[in-house]
């Protein structure tokens, strides 16, 4: 089981990394799994 939060803030993170194009794509990915 994972917390929501860990998952928020591990894609902050990915965001610093990768960008936001990546980000986004996460994050659309995250939401449609949600």
């Amino acid at each position: 089981m994972f917390s929501i939060q860990n998952v928020v803030n591990n894609l902050s993170v990915i965001a610093y990394y990768t960008g936001l194009s990546n980000f986004s794509h996460l994050k659309c990915l995250y939401f449609s799994l949600g």
